[in-house]
């Protein structure tokens, strides 16, 4: 096996590199629990969630949301739906996004879907899920249920003698 130092000054890195290095430094919302950075809240004027501005990092990039941002769901019909909203990566695209990923309606116990995270395409972080009730024309803010993690918690994972204010 060849060996591999990188990013180093005058060196080129290819975005795959730089992905694969940055991936260890972190991943989720830059912020914590006590933030409202990328916070999903119902918005009960119709089918929808609004996300706070925020940041995150997601597979070695970084995601800038300046503003409110407002998701539209689909209605869940007769039964019950749990929809995630994640940020995803797209590197063939060059993109990150806010996104609703759908679940299945069914009468009862509805299950959350479960994000795509593949080494090399597309990759979602959950940030929330949302209960879409049976016949619902609104989302209220106890349909939604906060499932961010943040970079800080998976830096402590990392390294647990990370000392934070010392």
């Amino acid at each position: 096996m060849a060996q591999q130092s990188y990013p180093f000054e005058n060196v080129d890195v290819t975005e795959s590199q730089f992905s694969k290095w940055a991936r260890h430094i972190g991943e989720g919302v830059n912020g914590g629990p006590d933030t409202t950075a990328l916070l999903v809240t119902g918005d009960d004027s119709g089918l929808q969630v609004r996300i706070a501005a925020g940041e995150a990092m997601v597979r070695g990039h970084y995601y800038i949301n300046t503003s409110q941002a407002t998701l539209t769901l689909d209605t869940a019909g007769t039964d019950t739906r749990i929809d995630g909203v994640v940020v995803e990566l797209d590197p063939a695209a060059n993109t990150i996004v806010l996104k609703i990923i759908q679940g299945t309606a069914v009468v009862s116990n509805p299950v959350p879907p479960t994000p795509t995270q593949t080494d090399t395409g597309i990759y979602q972080i959950l940030i929330a899920l949302v209960t879409i009730p049976s016949e619902a024309t609104s989302i209220v803010s106890s349909d939604v249920t906060d499932r961010r993690t943040y970079i800080i918690a998976s830096q402590q994972a990392l390294h647990p003698f990370l000392m934070i204010g010392a």
